[in-house]
């Protein structure tokens, strides 16, 4: 579900219009692009299958017919369900070991802590309920890879089964190699197809199942942002969230105060107040403003309206913790008409207690639409309440988009009235119908006429219009009568390339913009078109590169300039370009690192370059020689136009045009330049995680770029000048190919590593600021690089400094910083971050102290937490009742960081747990260990025999559970589970420790910080008499660190004392680290860790630095 027609549903009726494909090779081409783009990158290729025969209808107009769709109660989600989950392997595509019956049952229906079931539970208030059956793995093979085709294929084998029939939902589990999207839901009906790679991800079968509920995805501001509104389900995979109000209200999980509703005209005589409850705490939360507008976007003629609502960290919104939305008021947009329409939801502001906004609508193409009101949120930033107090009043006419928020005055309760602007209309999209072919100025000259259907070319005396007036031109040119599109439909060659360049209309009038230039007119599409500035003509031909850049572009294009121009600015050093027109008939785009061509020179000029090179380029264009350019020898300088252009790479282009014909001159400018960033120089390009830690900086970084395969090749730039802490580092690291990394409120990156050669995932390490303060919405900036495999960067301008980075695609092959403001500290003193992360223990970062764990609750009356600073909070130390043959443990769900053991051989066996939760709907069982393979003795039985001896968890796992067999517990099984909101470090060997058993002490903890991961039995001997290591007697572990992916209230892997298990007991900890240290930075002695060899002492060296 990239990007679902809107009102499209499962099982409505949809008029389509279009043609069949009728160039093979075209068809195949574009079967490929509708890929996604991992497949299109080649992830794909070991997948068997027959090849896809099928034509290719191509769409140029989808409309769903769509009846009365109101539901007369209720919302969306029933409150009993039933659901089939099938395990399918097609044409010899097998899924992965880990991908069982037991595990998508634990993930989906089961209870347990980050299950889908778990975190529905608390989405719904307790209202929505799974059951079902998993099966499979079921063996066939479609004669496709499309999901349509798979599922037919699927229902014709299982349809007469009693599972199959029972079930309204029906969730597909595919290998990676024969479904590379994370997942894809129909709108309405009951079908999911799911990855493999992301079964674990609660947030997942909640986006999916959320459009067979008949929901849109949760946007930004714009439809270009469309899964922006990560504080929603139906946002960006894959975080834990459960769904912002509009999308709980579609559900049934929230509803209006009506009695708070709001209208415009209501605030122009006074301030109105509004008390908004939180979403999480209460159902009836969210408050609706009628404006004056009507959206011609929509189905019916309804007013337009925005809607605000209070997110607190608690309750259904307790993942928000530590996050950007946590505690803030939203502002969002919405054009649906009833519970069943299925329109994004747009979020147009975050807004923080303490903080005043103008209310900017949206007409969801490009444009933010000024409203006359202002909005103030009373209290305190950070702070958590049930609910919260919000001012509405008329914004000053002096109050303008541009007007920074520190100068706005807030909204003052029962303050006279003061004179607003002039009445404003917040309508979204304003269609005025002049002509059929062209709107005129007042001397009667045609300003915008469109070209001839089929064509890619504008009259002459014209061009195209560019992509910020294409919406708006497309509708000045519609027929009388004829009802506009509100939206621009914006896209690229890569699966557009029968749309033609830049601006048109197709036959139904909507108005479309192609970024790229090689897209080809299928005969439905007419070019819309401007007056040329000046009396030049821009002629079609062929462009090509120049100056060694070796590339060469075939493609008819009909704009030479922007299309040299953007063939610059994605060529890795280009500083400067040139467009030569030659016998009117064809023009070359020459590119040039030193300096743009100069006319009659006959040869590219050496010059310096007149603008900066990209950094990651610098040497090489110092060293390189322009060689002379063949194309140019013959050149007739009379009658040549040329467009130079000096590009910044740190900028958006800023062109200056100029153009010799006959000796006339004109010269023209674009837009503004993206301001520069505060970044230092670039680093080298790093790709695995050796390298990637050679790049030391104490800063925060503001800067990424990337190279090579999958964007394999990265490097960064940092800025000098803001300082981070060097505690309370919290670490976030991608468990599949595409998520979001997004550091916690307060907190910036810091660092960017590798995981893997070639840099097959990243991780991200965030810190907060030693002095100032990240303040402000967190804003996105572009996805790079624009081509898979391109070399691009991209960064943050101006004063602001990354807190996130977004994946797209196989092995994160594009990127997207999230960037926001940073404000420096007028004193340039140490700011405490204690607040800011909400640390109830530990150092403050300056030098004092957040607090003791003091009072904070014993154990069961007898045990005293200890605060484990990495986090800032308070935790205890378990000891598990013991696994034996013929009885197991009691399951805690916790994290393990170390063993004991008692009885004859060792034979009874406990864990020593922090109180840590994991996410125990996906653990993973270990193989059966022992002290030798197979059976010992031919009267054993061949399931009493172990299969190793040694077994390590699953990467990114850790030890929670452990069970017995046999005789002493001679057989040893574990369950693994990834800590809640912990990352296991996978990048450091584990450090093993000494043998141990029940002689001498019966008990062996990992080094402090780390977790259990493996364990191991020693061998038994062959020949003796006594000590051989019967019955796994002698054990000892491998452990490697988790990291915290948050810090204090934000942790919520970090149980409460009234959360911890009752089968537990005390346990001493060992001469804890935390205890002595008292930071997680500080120096370690080896009196203070348990016993280890030389070996993992000498790894603890890398602790210090992840």
């Amino acid at each position: 579900g990239m990007h679902m027609p809107m009102g499209l549903m499962d099982g409505s009726l949809a008029n389509i219009t279009g043609f069949v494909e009728p160039d093979s090779s075209q068809a195949s081409t574009l079967k490929t692009e509708m890929e996604d783009s991992g497949l299109a990158a080649g992830m794909i290729a070991g997948a068997q299958g027959p090849t896809d025969a099928r034509p290719v209808f191509v769409a140029n107009d989808l409309k769903a017919e769509t009846g009365e769709r109101r539901l007369a109660h209720g919302g969306n989600a029933g409150s009993q369900n039933t659901a089939v989950i099938v395990l399918y392997q097609p044409c010899g595509n097998n899924l992965d070991a880990g991908t069982t019956k037991d595990r998508l049952e634990n993930a989906f229906f089961s209870s347990t802590t980050g299950s889908f079931q778990q975190v529905l539970d608390t989405c719904s208030r307790g209202t929505v309920k799974f059951t079902g059956s998993v099966i499979g793995p079921i063996d066939a093979c479609p004669t496709s890879t499309d999901p349509w085709t798979t599922y037919t294929t699927i229902e014709a084998q299982l349809r007469d089964t009693a599972e199959w029939k029972s079930a309204t939902y029906k969730l597909l589990i595919l290998p990676r190699a024969w479904m590379t999207s994370v997942g894809l839901g129909t709108v309405g009906g009951g079908i999911t197809w799911y990855s493999e790679s992301y079964i674990s991800k609660p947030q997942l079968f909640l986006h999916e199942i959320g459009h067979n509920w008949k929901l849109h995805h949760a946007g930004g501001a714009f439809a270009s942002q469309e899964y922006s509104d990560t504080s929603s389900a139906m946002g960006y995979c894959c975080t834990t969230r459960c769904y912002n109000f509009l999308h709980s209200w579609q559900l049934g999980f929230a509803e209006y105060d009506d009695a708070q509703e709001v209208t415009a005209s209501d605030v122009v005589s006074s301030t109105r107040k509004i008390t908004l409850t939180a979403l999480g705490v209460q159902a009836k939360s969210g408050v609706k403003i009628n404006t004056a507008s009507v959206s011609g976007g929509r189905r019916l003629n309804v007013p337009a309206f925005i809607v605000l609502s209070y997110r607190a960290s608690t309750g259904t919104d307790q993942y928000l913790t530590g996050t950007k939305y946590g505690d803030t008021v939203q502002i969002s947009h919405w054009d649906g008409d009833s519970r069943t329409h299925a329109a994004i939801t747009h979020l147009l502001d975050s807004v923080e207690k303490g903080s005043t906004i103008l209310v900017q609508d949206t007409d969801r193409s490009r444009t933010r639409i000024l409203t006359d009101l202002k909005l103030t949120v009373l209290g305190t930033k950070g702070e958590t309440s049930d609910s919260v107090d919000v001012l509405l009043c008329q914004r000053l006419a002096s109050e303008v988009a541009s007007t920074p928020a520190a100068d706005l005055i807030p909204c003052s309760e029962g303050a006279a009235p003061t004179p607003g602007p002039e009445p404003t209309t917040t309508t979204t999209t304003t269609t005025t119908t002049t002509s059929t072919t062209s709107t005129t100025t007042a001397a009667g000259e045609a300003q915008y006429v469109v070209g001839e259907m089929g064509s890619n070319e504008c009259p002459d005396g014209y061009e195209h219009v560019d992509e910020q007036n294409c919406l708006e031109v497309t509708h000045s040119l519609l027929p009388p009568g004829q009802t506009s599109f509100p939206t621009l439909n914006v896209g690229s060659y890569v699966g557009w390339n029968w749309v033609p360049p830049a601006c048109c209309m197709d036959r139904n009038w909507k108005a479309i913009y192609n970024v790229q230039v090689g897209g080809r007119n299928k005969g439905v599409f007419r070019p819309v078109c401007q007056k040329m500035a000046s009396e030049l003509v821009s002629f079609v031909g062929f462009c090509r590169y120049g100056d060694n850049l070796r590339h060469y572009m075939k493609s008819v294009v009909t704009s030479s300039i922007s299309a040299c121009r953007y063939f610059c600015s994605q060529t890795s050093g280009c500083s400067a370009y040139a467009t030569e027109v030659r016998a009117a008939t064809t023009i070359y785009c020459h590119l040039y690192r030193g300096g743009p061509y100069t006319a009659g020179s006959g040869t590219p000029s050496a010059q310096p370059a007149t603008c900066s090179v990209l950094n990651s380029m610098a040497a090489a264009s110092a060293n390189d020689t322009n060689t002379s350019d063949p194309g140019l020898s013959d050149v007739d300088e009379e009658g040549v136009t040329f467009t130079t252009t000096t590009i910044d790479p740190d900028a958006t282009i800023s062109s200056t045009t100029t153009s010799t014909t006959d000796a006339d001159t004109t010269t023209t400018s674009t837009a503004a330049p993206k301001a520069p960033s505060k970044g230092g120089a670039w680093s080298a390009y790093f790709n695995n995680e050796e390298s990637s830690k050679a790049v030391v900086s104490v800063g925060a970084l503001v800067g990424v770029g990337c190279q090579g395969q999958f964007c394999g090749d990265i490097m960064v730039s940092h800025r000098a000048d803001v300082l981070l802490q060097s505690q309370s580092i919290t670490v976030h690291q991608l468990e599949s190919d595409v998520g979001d990394l997004v550091c916690q409120a307060g907190q910036v990156v810091s660092h960017v590593t590798c995981i893997g050669e070639n840099c097959d995932s990243i991780r991200l390490h965030c810190a907060a600021p030693k002095s100032g303060s990240v303040v402000g919405a967190p804003y996105e900036d572009q996805w790079f690089p624009k081509t898979i495999h391109g070399t691009e960067h991209s960064y943050c301008a101006g004063d602001a400094v990354a807190v996130g980075i977004h994946c797209a695609g196989a092995r994160c092959l594009q990127k997207k910083l999230v960037c926001q403001e940073f404000a420096p500290s007028k004193e340039q003193d140490c700011v405490p971050y204690c607040g800011v992360l909400g640390l109830e223990c530990g150092d403050d970062g300056c030098g004092g102290s957040c607090g003791t764990c003091e009072g904070t609750g014993t154990f069961q009356g007898d045990m005293a937490p200890f605060c484990r600073t990495d986090v800032g909070r308070c935790m205890y130390t378990l000891a598990s009742d013991a696994s034996e043959t013929g009885k197991n443990m009691t399951r805690t769900d916790l994290v393990s960081l170390g063993m004991g053991c008692s009885g004859r051989y060792c034979s009874r066996a406990n864990l020593i747990q922090w109180s840590i939760s994991v996410d125990a709907s996906n653990f993973r069982y270990s193989p059966w260990i022992s002290d030798n393979k197979g059976k010992r003795w031919f009267w054993n039985k061949k399931e009493d025999s172990a299969t190793d001896l040694a077994a390590d968890c699953p990467d990114g796992m850790a030890v929670s559970f452990i069970e017995c067999a046999a005789d002493h517990c001679d057989n040893l099984r574990f369950h693994c589970a990834k800590p809640l909101m912990w990352t296991v470090d996978m990048t450091e060997d584990p450090v093993i420790t000494d043998w141990f058993s029940e002689e001498d002490g019966g008990r062996m903890d990992c080094p402090d910080g780390k977790a259990i991961t493996g364990v191991e039995c020693q061998a038994l001997k062959k020949w003796c008499i006594k000590d051989c290591n019967s019955y796994c007697d002698n054990k000892r572990l491998r452990c490697r660190s988790i990291r915290p992916e948050m810090a204090g209230a934000a942790m919520l892997g970090a149980q409460h004392v009234d959360q911890l298990p009752s089968s537990a007991e005390p346990a001493q900890s060992s001469e804890s680290f935390w205890d002595k240290a008292g930071s997680f930075f500080g120096a370690v002695s080896a009196a203070s860790t348990p016993s280890v060899s030389m070996g993992s002492l000498i790894l603890l060296a890398f602790v210090f630095f992840y």
